[in-house]
């Protein structure tokens, strides 16, 4: 009797650790669920941070390349005497080098370098400005930059070689929220050959004579 009372004891032992396991088995099972839905949910956020570090990045360093493309259009041109139309593609196309690997096309770059005269009184104006051939984004003669030049550099009867860039960049993802984002950069260079550089189509009559 106390044998087979013993041998039912064990049996219903082993059962309840069996049961105990296998309870302990769909707790684990079910954490494992509750894992997955956090991970789901978490997801697209570590997404959307990843993806918005990448964009954020390449925004940098395209703004970056915009200033450098700014300073090497600006320092071709003051270290020149005469800018002939001939050069003007040539300036223009060098300059762009320095964007490599990034899209330098007429529909992303507008890019535009004016000699401007700073007068006896220290009030600004163009004397004249290119731009790539095809492009409208040169500056009139005659115009007055007073609101954009300071007047730290304004020395009277000298002139200024200011160099201008704007770039349309477009994030890889999200553009169709943000669209295109205007990167713009302007740089001022005194000419360092000569006092005054001319190009080729300067004004005969000089648009900005002192008055």
């Amino acid at each position: 009797m106390i044998a087979d009372a013993l041998s039912g004891f064990a049996a219903r032992s082993t059962a309840s650790i069996r049961a105990a396991r296998d309870l302990a088995g769909r707790f684990w099972r079910a954490e494992n669920g509750v894992a997955l839905i956090e991970f789901a949910f978490t997801l697209p956020v570590m997404v959307i941070l990843y993806l918005g570090s990448i964009v954020v990045t390449q925004g940098m360093m395209t703004d970056r390349k915009v200033t450098l493309l700014t300073r090497a259009l600006g320092d071709i041109v003051a270290q020149d005497t005469t800018v002939t139309a001939t050069e003007r593609d040539e300036i223009f196309n060098a300059a762009r080098v320095v964007m490599t690997p990034y899209d330098v096309g007429p529909e992303v770059i507008d890019m535009r370098v004016s000699s401007v005269r700073v007068k006896t009184d220290a009030t600004t104006c163009v004397e004249w400005s290119i731009a790539p051939t095809g492009s409208v984004f040169a500056r009139a003669p005659g115009e007055v930059l007073d609101a954009l030049i300071p007047v730290a550099i304004r020395t009277p009867n000298t002139w200024l070689i200011m160099a201008e860039v704007q770039y349309r960049y477009t994030p890889i993802v999200g553009d169709d929220l943000t669209g295109p984002i205007i990167l713009n950069e302007r740089l001022y260079m005194r000419p360092r050959a000569v006092t005054q550089v001319s190009s080729f189509n300067q004004p005969a009559t000089p648009p900005c004579p002192d008055t």
